[in-house]
Order: C-alpha cells, then structure tokens, then sequence
C-alpha cells in the first residue's frame, strides 16, 4: 500500500509538472487565432476551404490549417487517414471541417475508427462543422451518436434562402439537395425559407461544439458560383468560436504519458528525470518505500551530508541490547512508526554502525550492530 501511495505521488507531482512546463502543447486557443483542420475528399473540398482560409485572413484572423486529402486518387491518402486516426494530431486544431466528405471520391466511408477520434477531439474542446453530404454519405450510428441529427428526407425544391442569425443568405435547393432533420437533440440556428425547416444545429458534445448544416455549401460555392455560402459559412466559423471555453479538457493520463513518450527531448529528459529523482528522494526520506529502496535513495544523502547529524542512539541501543531483530520488532520496542525506523536504520547502515541480511526462512529482514 505504501508502494501504491508512492506512484500515486510520483503521478500527481508530474501532473503539476506538465501544467506548468508544457501547458502550450495542449492547444488553449485564442478568439483571433484559429487552427483548423479541414477533411477533404474532392478538389472542390479544396477549394472551398482554401476560399474560407483567405477570407480569415482578409478578416485580420491568425490562422494556421492543415488539410488531410482523403480522396482515391492522393498519393497521400493513407498518410492522411493514419493521421485522422490519430488524437494527438486532431487535439491540435480548434476547428474540424468536414463540408462535403462523399463516398465517391474517397478512399473510405467515416466508419467507428475515424469517427470515435473525432468524437473524443470534439468531447476535449474542439469545433466540428459538418455539412449534409458527410452526413447522408456516411450515416451511421456514430455520426449519429457524435452529430445529435437524424435526418428524415433529402429534398430538391421548395427552398430559396437560409435564415441566420437575422440574415438571409441565398441557396437554390434546384440545384444542390438539402436534408429534412428530425430528432434533433441540439439548439436551432439557422432555418431553410420558406419551408421553416431546420437548417443550422449546434450540438453541445463534452466540451466543445458540433455545427450541422443541412445543405451542401461546397457545391453551392464551387459549381454554381454562389458566394452567399461563403459569407455564411464564415459567419457559422467565427460565430462557434462563442460557443466554447477555447480550453481543451485532456485526460491526466493522456497528458502524462505525452510528456514521457510523444515530447522526448534533452530538455524534458533532463527536467523529469530531475523531478522524479528528487520526487522518490522524499518519498524514500520518509520512508514509504520498501528498505532496500529506501537505503539505496538515502545513500546519496547521507555521503553529502545533507541529512541532519544524529547519532540514532536508541536506535542502537535496542539494537546491541536484542541482536538480530526484525524492523517490525524494532518498531514496537522503539514506540514509533515503521517508516521512521525504517529512515534511521537506512542512515545507520549507510554510516556502517548497522548491518542487516535477509533471513530466508522468515522472508524479513534483519538488523543488528556492525
């Protein structure tokens, strides 16, 4: 159990560590700096997303974004995907964008592998934005569990315009298809005219958010020249940004283990082999380690003369009056607690007043005057 308290010690004194060495690697955002990620599958991905990474840029926004290509003909693709699937690379970006992810020209169709990263990214503090052709191409119990939206229908007419936020943006459903939500579990932002129907939903998911849109904004864009998705969609960026903290909520343990294994450099090897050192120095110091241990992490304490001089005279004279006695013996004889005896008799040794050999036939250890 002492063992136990130990380690929990050692991972708690690191937890702190990692808050205040390494707090820049966990992506707190900024609400004029953005870095986003978006997933594409088509050229018409690409341009639409480097259209919207300009316009933030005209708007005086910072922005740093990656781009994971995922469609059949990338030489990439499977570099791409790998990285997809990957938490520590999605725990980078404030923003995931998945416009117009179709099953025609990717390499796969989001399945479980893909979306669970994706929901833990979003459930740590980030941003997604998905458009209706992910959704309808893709559909499954996990975009269902991770979007809050079931959908209906897909309709073709009846629709000229998106309400949001007290504006009207043009969208011709003649021309790109749009999707008749139900079941919905999140808040209503934005409406199709004059059907009233739902067109923006904002889902609450951990600590960030999720935007669906019920309509293609890359083919409106794109193909048919209609720059009022770009202004929406732009409007839909920013305004998600006041949606969440900008904090990103990592477990401790994935922190952890970031910090000992994915951020190895000179630096932190120096800095946490120092913090664990001088970390199981206490621990050993007041004893809650196993003897052995204890005296190998006191040695170097005792020849630099750090440890207060004491000449540990009960101690000894316990020791010279019962020979060959046991740490628990000593313990009750002395009146004081095991891991303080535990400390003295560490410091006797290493001064070579006290000796002790391990009795096999009991399996303890045994201490007597040198």
């Amino acid at each position: 159990m002492r063992s136990i308290s130990a380690i929990y010690l050692i991972l708690l004194i690191l937890s702190i560590s990692i808050g205040m060495f390494d707090s820049s690697i966990y992506g707190y955002s900024v609400k004029r700096s953005l870095k986003i990620l978006s997933i594409c599958s088509d050229v018409d991905d690409l341009v639409f997303t480097h259209k919207l990474i300009k316009y933030l840029n005209e708007l005086n926004y910072s922005i740093e974004f990656e781009i994971l290509f995922l469609s059949k003909f990338s030489s990439d693709v499977y570099k791409h995907l790998n990285l997809l699937r990957d938490i520590w690379f999605l725990r980078k970006f404030d923003q995931i964008w998945i416009f117009d992810f179709n099953t025609k020209y990717s390499v796969i169709r989001l399945d479980y592998s893909e979306i669970k990263v994706i929901e833990r990214a979003v459930i740590e503090g980030s941003v997604l934005i998905v458009g209706a052709n992910t959704i309808v191409d893709n559909y499954s119990d996990y975009i269902y569990k991770l979007t809050g939206v079931e959908y209906f229908k897909i309709e073709s007419n009846g629709v000229r315009r998106i309400l949001y936020m007290n504006k009207t943006y043009l969208y011709n459903s003649s021309q790109s298809k749009y999707l008749v939500l139900k079941n919905t579990t999140g808040s209503i932002l934005g409406f199709f005219e004059p059907s009233g129907e739902q067109a923006i939903v904002l889902n609450k998911h951990g600590n960030g958010i999720v935007v669906v849109l019920a309509f293609n904004p890359v083919e409106q864009a794109v193909r048919y020249n209609n720059l009022d998705m770009y202004r929406l969609v732009l409007n839909i960026i920013i305004d998600s940004m006041n949606y969440t903290s900008g904090e990103k909520i990592i477990p401790l343990f994935d922190k952890i283990y970031y910090t000992l294994f994915m951020s190895i450099n000179v630096y932190n090897i120096i800095l946490y082999s120092a913090l664990i050192y001088i970390v199981l120095e206490i621990i050993s110091y007041s004893g809650l380690l196993p003897y052995k241990l204890v005296k190998l992490f006191i040695k170097p304490l005792v020849y630099a003369k750090l440890i207060r001089r004491n000449n540990y005279s009960d101690v000894v004279n316990v020791i010279s009056n019962n020979p060959d006695i046991t740490l628990d013996e000593l313990a009750r004889l002395l009146k004081k607690p095991i891991r303080v005896v535990k400390r003295d008799l560490a410091v006797l040794e290493c001064r070579r007043i006290v000796s002790s050999y391990r009795d096999e036939s009991s399996r303890k250890t045994i201490f007597r005057i040198k």
